[in-house]
């Protein structure tokens, strides 16, 4: 068994390769497993937190605050510990990371889909601000806006997490929260093209609903909603079908969804669309799951770890949780798409089903080609989840 311990938790410029019986030290990529902070594509952290385990720290809290206080924030820890209680941290990773390899190894879904998806995250590219625009925003915003926009100005990558939700969905750890930047503030970004690009964005058309439907049945018509209004005999609308949807996949009570919808017949609305995406079978046998193992998985394998208290939201976790790697699997297929083909096209950011990319116009034509007809995520056979594809903001004329 091999892995790697991270320059990134050692404070050294090497990272350590760890062996049956040695170690190396190395300046090279590797791409095996890591313990790092979370760090790298093969984290085994990141899986350890995902799992309610606990990496291991090469040092207490206490004296990494008593080094920071002193104005030391870059320690060498292999130093700062001595040789001996090195040997200790080194021995208690092993068997950590002993026990993690042979959890993944059982649990395939950690290194194929998760791993492939989470390689979209280091695919990301730097971005452009629009320095005038921001600066006009920045000057009319309310306190939380402001601090938000202030973050954009330093133009660092943001860093997402994949550990702050038991679902999966991701989270802004440090850097730039493209996730809360309002609609009206996303003018900020500007191509790198200057006038000859655009930042379009491409998103999943109704993403979850779409998957509970396909987890049920094998064939599913492009406009959910549509087909949903037809199946309650045209007695609500496509929008009052798409809200119920969503209520009702997000844990939504029959009473709670009469008080939503005011209609005579919300109880046959509820029936109807929770008979359509098969909502009481899956709870069904997500309560025996958590009944039986302890936990919940999504449609890949993933762990969700819930109590049976919350049992009227598992559908929602378990379609979230799944939403989150069928957006990353499509990403990974799409960047790989527009790499094979040598477009001239920067990936800048994801917003949970949507893939906001730097798009010079040259380019634009063979982006909607790749997109126009949607695409085949793995586990759901020949079905192809449909795309949009459209501008990450528009300009109000002045």
């Amino acid at each position: 068994m091999e892995f790697v311990i991270s320059k990134n938790i050692l404070g050294t410029k090497k990272d350590i390769i760890v062996q049956e019986d040695a170690f190396t030290v190395t300046t090279e990529h590797t791409d095996g497993w890591a313990v790092d902070g979370c760090s790298t594509l093969k984290s085994l952290d990141v899986v350890s937190i995902m799992n309610n385990r606990k990496p291991p720290v090469i040092t207490s809290e206490t004296h990494s605050n008593a080094f920071s206080q002193l104005g030391i924030d870059k320690i060498n820890w292999v130093h700062a510990l001595g040789i001996e209680n090195f040997k200790r941290f080194v021995a208690e990773t092993r068997e950590y990371a002993e026990k993690e390899q042979k959890f993944i190894k059982e649990n395939s879904y950690y290194s194929d889909e998760f791993t492939t998806g989470r390689s979209v995250l280091f695919d990301l590219e730097d971005y452009t601000i629009d320095t005038l625009t921001l600066k006009n925003h920045i000057k009319n915003a309310d306190v939380r806006n402001l601090k938000l926009l202030n973050e954009f100005r330093r133009q660092e990558k943001t860093n997402y997490t994949q550990t702050a939700s038991i679902t999966g969905r991701l989270s802004v750890k440090s850097g730039p929260n493209i996730l809360h930047l309002k609609r009206e503030h996303r003018d900020i970004l500007k191509s790198k093209y200057g006038s000859d690009g655009a930042i379009i964005q491409i998103d999943f058309k109704s993403l979850e609903p779409r998957i509970l439907a396909l987890v049920k049945q094998d064939d599913v018509p492009d406009d959910l909603y549509t087909d949903i209004a037809s199946m309650c005999n045209n007695s609500i609308d496509r929008e009052l079908a798409k809200k119920a949807t969503l209520a009702i996949i997000y844990g939504m009570s029959r009473n709670n969804l009469n008080n939503l919808l005011r209609v005579s017949n919300s109880d046959e609305i509820f029936s109807h669309i929770s008979e359509y995406f098969g909502i009481r079978h899956l709870r069904d046998a997500l309560i025996n799951s958590i009944d039986e193992n302890g936990v919940i998985q999504n449609f890949y394998g993933r762990n969700i770890y819930t109590s049976s208290e919350n049992d009227h939201l598992f559908v929602n976790y378990f379609t979230q949780s799944t939403g989150v790697d069928v957006s990353l699997l499509g990403f990974r297929q799409i960047i790989d798409s527009i790499k094979k083909e040598e477009l001239t096209i920067s990936p800048l950011f994801v917003i949970h089903d949507a893939l906001i990319l730097d798009v010079h116009k040259n380019s634009i034509k063979q982006l909607k080609n790749i997109t126009k007809d949607g695409i085949v995520i793995p586990g759901f056979k020949h079905n192809k989840f449909p795309l949009d594809l459209s501008l990450f903001y528009k300009r109000t004329k002045k």
